[in-house]
C-alpha cells in the first residue's frame, strides 16, 4: 500500500470539513467574541450605529456616569469643577437667583418693598403739633380762629363748679383766659397719629378739666389740674384705637398757654 504524505492528509481533512478553524487571538489581548462579531474589542465600532463609546478625557478627570456626551442636547459634567450643566445652557455655581441683589423683595405691583406698610400714619411724636396761644383770637362766645393749622373755638363751659357753666373768655399775652368757658381745639384734621395730648395752663380758681372727645362727641379720657396759681402741664394719654376729634379745656378762672399733640 502506498504511504500518503502528512500534508496531503491535512488538506484532505480540511476539505472534507472534519475540522473547524478557531478565531485568531487578537493582537491587543482582547478575547474574541466569535466569528463576524465586531463589538466588544477596543477600537471596534458598535453594532448599534447610533451610539459611540465615550473616550476618557485627556485631563485626567473621570466622566460623570449620570450624564452622556452623545445624543442631541446631551451635556457633560466633569466632577470637581464645581459646576453642573442644566439643560445644556446653564451653569450651577451653588447660588440661586431671585431677581434682586440688594436684599429687597418685589411687591405684587412691581414696586420695591422697603419694609414699610402702605398707608401707615406717622406718629405725632415724630413731629409734634404745637399750638401756642393766644394767636389771632376771637374770644367772643362761639368765636373761632386757627393756630398752627388747629381750629380753636370758645364754647360753653361744662365745668360743674362754675355755677352751671358759662361762655366768657379773654385774650392776653399769657394766653387764652376762660372765666368760665371751654376752649375747644379740633384735632381731627391733623396728619399724624396722636398718642399724648399735653396742655400748659395756670389755674386761679377751681381746677381746670382737660377732656378728650371722640368723633361722636363722647368723652374718651379726661384729667384735672392740681395746682392753684402756678403753671403746670396736664398730660392725657390717648386710648389705643380711639378716634380723637378734639380736646376741651374748661374752667372758672384760668389761662391756657399752650397745647401740644405728641
Amino acid at each position: 500500500m502506498p504511504v500518503r504524505s502528512p500534508s496531503l492528509f491535512l488538506v484532505s481533512a480540511l476539505t472534507a470539513g472534519c475540522f473547524s478553524v478557531p478565531d485568531i487571538m487578537p493582537l491587543d489581548g482582547a478575547a474574541s467574541d466569535g466569528p463576524g462579531d465586531t463589538t466588544g474589542e477596543t477600537g471596534e465600532t458598535s453594532a448599534n450605529p447610533t451610539t459611540t463609546t465615550d473616550p476618557l478625557p485627556t485631563d485626567g478627570a473621570v466622566p460623570d456616569p449620570s450624564t452622556s456626551s452623545s445624543g442631541p442636547g446631551a451635556t457633560t459634567d466633569w466632577p470637581g469643577d464645581g459646576t453642573s450643566s442644566s439643560g445644556g445652557n446653564a451653569s450651577d455655581d451653588g447660588t440661586t437667583t431671585d431677581g434682586a441683589t440688594d436684599g429687597t423683595t418685589t411687591d405684587d405691583d412691581g414696586t420695591t418693598d422697603d419694609g414699610t406698610t402702605e398707608g401707615a400714619v406717622t406718629p405725632c411724636s415724630d413731629a409734634p403739633v404745637v399750638v401756642s396761644l393766644p394767636g389771632p383770637a376771637d374770644t367772643s362766645c362761639g368765636g373761632q380762629w386757627e393756630v398752627a393749622g388747629v381750629p380753636l373755638q370758645i364754647q360753653n363751659s361744662l365745668h360743674l363748679t362754675c355755677g352751671g357753666g358759662g361762655c366768657s373768655a379773654g385774650s392776653t399775652a399769657e394766653g387764652i383766659w376762660i372765666y368760665p368757658a371751654q376752649l375747644f381745639a379740633g384735632l381731627d384734621g391733623i396728619d399724624c397719629e396722636p398718642s399724648v395730648v399735653e396742655v400748659d395752663l395756670t389755674s386761679y380758681g377751681a381746677d381746670v378739666r382737660v377732656t378728650l372727645f371722640d368723633t361722636a362727641g363722647a368723652i374718651v379720657a379726661e384729667s384735672d389740674s392740681q395746682l392753684s396759681g402756678f403753671p403746670e402741664t396736664v398730660s392725657i394719654a390717648v386710648p389705643l384705637g380711639a378716634q380723637i376729634a378734639g380736646v376741651g379745656m374748661h374752667g372758672c378762672e384760668d389761662v391756657i398757654h399752650q397745647i401740644r399733640v405728641l
